[in-house]
């Protein structure tokens, strides 16, 4: 019996698959004590809560998110975790390797170079009074992408995210097709338990190996908290296409619910790239040549009840191979940072927060995202955003108040905004926070598939002040089309979100977000989780 672990995931599945019934799934005792329905985390994934995606026949839709045409990701991504969890033959034991490559890039409505001239702070030092701003600097430019046709702030969002979806996504399916094996074995495999407390599974993941994947190390193991809980840790090692990757996990399940438990993974890639920061790659010094890298993530997550999910997520590439970049906690060290001389093995580039708690059955809910591209920026790129349905109990479509704008070095572990910066990479520039934010208010279109614009505060001049009074050359690449094409006699005044009294006559921004309901969450407490 304790092999029809899919019994249970698949009434999981049907539960978290339509609307917030209330229904719960009922947990399968295998006449042992080991309640294996709960064995692994159901209903959770990382994904941009605004990501959605067309053609994915036969998927279940989140509620809110479309009529079956246009699915969520966060819903796409579960539906086929479960699948693998169900799945009755070895062929369904299976995931993508190549979603654990996924690199992260930004919407072209989003930092694109903006060409200048005639800057009103040059002779400060810096880049000359003409020429372009460099890629990734200006936020948010443009109120809808171009290219997908979301809203800017949904697009950004969700584009920024996809490599640290994908890899969480690609961890889960990963470790679900070690159920899969189980459950497919005919009954030569069965779960761990106290009389068994650890089994491998490195000859048996064998036969359903994606191509290009070699299991170097599988195993599955079941222990008891010191408060008796059940703890099952799993870990594969595996090899795909050279590159050295390992997950891990630790789940710990409630003993009376499905809807309640907590856990923790970890995941380890290797690679080799000549882009980074790392010394031999582009900001190393030199000329550029492949050097080895080390992907590094983790992420911890607490569900309390059906409709109660937090997660937070770390993720950094670190210099070197097969390099560990996690704390005793076993989670992603952001204090970890590169050095040339002294920390040769820290990580360098591209270091991701996420934070978020909402509910897993419709992804209402509060989300904190801050990126930071370089271990030298000082500042992250940050999101903070509320995600609710609206009043229409026919469509139950989804909106989002964003806020975008700049918040501590990533080593503060702190995903809120803090200010904005008009003008990072420009001449005599300031990094001096200012208490405004770029803000737009989005909502899910069922005609179109998309999340569009009610409301834009965005506009700002690439300055100082975020201002242009008008008095000088001053001109600037309004649309992102290759030219400048502002008028320098225009006078120009930012309508970014500005700072509200805290209470003690200070303006500050983190007021204004909190003023429209986002609060961002707290790191969730995971006693006993590291796998």
């Amino acid at each position: 019996m304790k092999r029809f672990l899919a019994i249970g995931m698949a009434l999981m599945l049907a539960s978290c698959s339509g609307g917030s019934s209330g229904k719960t799934a009922t947990n399968n005792d295998d006449g042992g004590g080991t309640v294996t329905a709960s064995a692994f985390p159901t209903a959770l994934a990382v994904a941009s809560p605004l990501d959605v995606t067309s053609g994915a026949s036969g998927k279940a839709t989140t509620r809110g998110i479309g009529s079956g045409t246009v699915v969520s990701r966060y819903n796409w991504a579960t539906t086929l975790i479960s699948e693998i969890l169900s799945g009755a033959t070895p062929s369904k034991c299976t995931f993508d390797p190549d979603m654990f490559l996924k690199q992260a890039v930004n919407a072209s409505c989003y930092g694109p170079v903006v060409d200048y001239s005639g800057h009103p702070n040059a002779g400060g030092g810096g880049a000359p009074a003409s020429g372009e701003l460099p890629p990734g600097d200006v936020g948010i430019w443009m109120s809808v992408d171009p290219v997908d046709g979301h809203a800017c702030a949904a697009a950004e969002l969700n584009a920024r995210m996809e490599g640290i979806s994908d890899r969480s996504i690609a961890s889960l399916m990963a470790l679900a097709s070690m159920v899969c094996t189980i459950n497919t074995s005919g009954g030569t495999l069965s779960m761990p338990d106290a009389t068994t407390p650890t089994i491998s599974l490195t000859t048996a993941m064998a036969a359903s190996a994606p191509a290009g994947v070699t299991f170097n190390d599988v195993s599955l193991n079941y222990a008891t908290t010191t408060g008796g809980e059940a703890k099952y840790t799993y870990h594969m090692d595996l090899t795909y296409n050279t590159r050295n990757i390992v997950i891990e996990l630790g789940h710990v399940p409630n003993s009376a619910s499905s809807f309640i438990y907590r856990g923790q993974v970890a995941y380890r890639i290797g690679d080799t790239t000549n882009a980074g920061n790392c010394a031999g790659g582009w900001g190393g010094g030199g000329s550029p040549s492949p050097v080895d890298t080390t992907m590094n993530g983790s992420f911890v997550y607490t569900r309390a009840g059906a409709g109660d999910m937090t997660v937070e997520l770390r993720e950094g590439t670190f210099c070197g191979k097969d390099v560990d970049g996690l704390d005793s906690n076993k989670l992603v060290d952001a204090a970890d940072k590169y050095n040339a001389g002294t920390n040769p093995n820290g990580w360098a580039d591209n270091f991701n927060i996420l934070r978020a708690s909402y509910n897993p059955l419709t992804l209402v809910g509060d989300y904190a995202y801050a990126w930071q591209a370089g271990f030298m920026d000082g500042n992250t790129r940050v999101f903070n955003l509320g995600v609710a349905e609206d009043a229409d109990d026919a469509t139950v479509d989804l909106s989002a108040t964003s806020f975008y704008g700049y918040g501590p070095d990533i080593q503060n572990l702190d995903p809120s905004i803090s200010g904005f910066i008009c003008n990072w990479a420009g001449p005599g520039n300031s990094h001096s926070l200012l208490e405004l934010a770029q803000k737009q208010v989005v909502s899910f279109d069922p005609g179109t598939g998309k999340f569009v614009s009610g409301g834009d505060n965005i506009t700002y001049a690439p300055t100082n002040s975020c201002d242009y009074d008008g008095t000088g050359t001053f001109t600037f690449d309004t649309d992102a089309s290759g030219s400048t094409d502002s008028n320098p006699a225009f006078a120009i005044t930012n309508n970014l979100a500005t700072g509200t009294d805290d209470g003690t006559g200070t303006l500050t921004i983190e007021k204004t977000i909190l003023n429209a309901g986002i609060v961002v969450p707290a790191i969730p407490t995971c006693t006993e989780c590291k796998p």
